[in-house]
């Protein structure tokens, strides 16, 4: 394609996705609140509710500007070494399913295999969670970020050639563990620093990404072993509740795949603007809108969902947190879905860190309690 074609593509591909999400904001009704939803009842929908509430571990196994990259690197953005006593605390607390977020890229010998000592410090963790009964998503995360896996048409045959290296891997490592261990393809991919990063994306990048969640599930299922029928989850374009970006997914042909959706959500109270601190009836209306669309397109059709991420920052508003917490895991299961909590592990404040991983304290027992009542 020459120059003044590769710009025209671009520049027809912006507009479809400007156009998509105009179409979305007028074809979306209030929610239906008064109409009891109907969960589909299907493997899958058994496997989302056995799943239960989860707990990230995050800002540990993908740290990935770490200096050096070695197994130093789990601790180097300040959170203590993952131990099995930590483990053993959440699962107490109630949460059932532990997601353990892995940046594998930095990683990598020259060969492009993954450092063995890096394999065997994740096997190490995902141990913590497996071998004492709870659900574990492995996945793949932050390699979304830094320039590895980015999806745009200019790099799909590199990208996908290491991506598919890298989970090959994975899966021979994990492939005699039974269904509680569950593979997340990739954690929030999408075109780092363009306009449409975090509203959907464009043609380009969701049709990439759709490839890859494809040569995914297909270089898993041919590993063998418990990886055959093994439960695999794939994100939306950056995982995003974006209409466009549900639109625009195409599932791949298999009977054992969840739909993983990150949904810090309302996004002025649960992330970026410190003075949205309050929560209320309208922040609630808003929480269930967002969450019937998603049944919508989903859950009511069979497709199981798991809500891979959500939480609230510490602004100093524990009670509306508590409020927040409440409604969400509510309105999720009132709509099939279940969800986990993003714990960053940072202890500075402004953070969503729910567990002292030095003591062992839960910081917030009440928003805990929300979560696993």
């Amino acid at each position: 394609m020459n120059t003044i074609g590769h710009y025209l593509f671009l520049g027809l591909d912006y507009l479809l996705t400007v156009l998509l999400l105009g179409a979305a904001q007028l074809v979306n009704p209030l929610p239906r609140s008064t109409r009891a939803p109907v969960i589909p009842n299907t493997p899958g929908q058994a496997m989302i509710e056995q799943m239960g509430t989860g707990w990230n571990l995050g800002n540990a196994l993908d740290c990935f500007d770490a200096n050096p990259a070695g197994l130093e690197s789990e601790t180097s953005w300040g959170s203590p070494l993952t131990t099995q006593a930590m483990i053993d605390t959440v699962q107490a607390a109630g949460f059932t399913t532990l997601r353990v977020a892995v940046t594998w890229g930095n990683h990598l010998r020259a060969d492009g295999s993954i450092d063995p000592a890096w394999m065997d410090r994740v096997q190490e963790v995902v141990d913590y969670g497996y071998g004492i009964g709870m659900y574990v998503i492995l996945d793949m995360h932050h390699d979304d970020y830094y320039g590895t896996f980015v999806p745009t048409r200019e790099r799909e045959k590199e990208i996908t050639a290491l991506y598919t290296h890298i989970w090959a891997e994975i899966a021979e490592r994990f492939r005699d563990y039974g269904e509680r261990l569950l593979f997340e393809s990739i954690n929030e991919p999408r075109a780092v620093g363009t306009p449409l990063e975090w509203a959907g994306g464009n043609w380009s990048h969701r049709t990439i990404l759709n490839h890859l969640n494809a040569a995914f599930v297909k270089t898993v299922r041919v590993s063998g072993g418990g990886n055959a029928t093994r439960w695999l989850i794939i994100p939306t374009y950056a995982a995003s509740r974006e209409l466009v970006a549900i639109w625009g997914m195409k599932l791949p042909k298999d009977d054992r795949l969840i739909v993983s959706i990150h949904a810090y959500h309302p996004h002025g109270f649960a992330m970026s603007n410190p003075d949205a601190r309050t929560y209320g009836e309208a922040d609630r209306k808003s929480l269930d809108k967002m969450l019937r669309r998603i049944y919508d397109h989903f859950v009511k059709k069979g497709v199981p969902v798991y809500l891979g991420e959500f939480g609230a920052l510490d602004k100093g508003n524990l009670d509306a947190r508590v409020r927040y917490t409440a409604d969400y895991t509510a309105l999720a299961a009132r709509y099939g879905m279940r969800c986990a909590w993003w714990d960053d592990g940072m202890l500075n404040g402004n953070s969503f860190a729910l567990l002292d991983r030095r003591t062992l304290q839960w910081i917030y027992p009440e928003i805990v309690e929300k979560l696993v009542g």
